[in-house]
């Protein structure tokens, strides 16, 4: 019922995706998925075991001495491959990411950081990305009964926009905006569009606001603002 038409002809047309559940359909969990799948039973057990480790220690342990090898390195190798992105994933950020940028060995020291300083398996994500799935008592907070009732008694406070960052952070009032969250915008743009972003933020946030932002592989504009 609160489906736009587009919205509604979309489902009529594709309602085999949501007999599984529509958690899934998003285009990096169907492609975590996969990826999965190609990588192997070997592999799919090394992960299990991962996600069984009792407590960090012993997943640090687990990590160094059995899943860390060069079936893993290769795999980054691959996966840091500038034309899966853009071709493959279709991902369009990919090209403002400089080229001197080592992807892998980012990738690789984020997931060495990972299992030095993250239980996994009290993770969400880390189910999702090693077992294709979240297990019943490890969910993110919104898939929660707690979380699911904090959103529904909340949502009338939030408004959906699709509309340019740049232009709506312009187009209002000085001072409008309390906090801003900014996930991974800097994917999209170069340092110069990043910093007019920050001059907008300036403009918008009221004294002591705060941002939080997120950013990928497109290290550019660090020094911003």
């Amino acid at each position: 019922q609160g489906l736009s038409p587009a919205s509604r002809d979309f489902w009529r047309r594709h309602a085999a995706l949501a007999q599984p559940g529509l958690l899934y359909c998003g285009r990096w969990e169907r492609f975590l998925r996969q990826f999965r799948r190609w990588a192997g039973g070997r592999r799919r057990a090394l992960a299990h075991g991962l996600l069984a480790a009792p407590d960090i220690a012993a997943q640090r342990r687990f990590w160094v001495e059995r899943w860390d090898d060069w079936r893993w390195r290769a795999f980054l190798r691959v996966l840091a491959l500038r034309p899966l992105w853009r071709w493959g994933l279709r991902e369009p950020g990919v090209v403002f990411v400089p080229e001197d940028f080592d992807m892998a060995a980012y990738a690789r020291a984020r997931f060495d950081h990972a299992a030095a300083h993250l239980h996994l398996a009290h993770t969400p994500f880390a189910w999702l990305l090693l077992a294709g799935g979240y297990p019943a008592h490890v969910t993110p907070p919104f898939l929660t009964q707690q979380g699911h009732a904090l959103i529904r008694d909340r949502i009338e406070r939030v408004t959906f926009r699709t509309a340019s960052l740049r232009e709506t952070l312009e187009g209002g009032p000085p001072g409008a905006f309390d906090a801003a969250s900014l996930s991974d915008y800097s994917s999209y743009c170069d340092v110069d569009d990043q910093r007019l972003i920050w001059r907008a933020l300036a403009r918008s946030l009221r004294v002591g606001g705060r941002v939080c932002e997120r950013k990928f592989f497109n290290k550019t504009g660090d020094d911003l603002p």
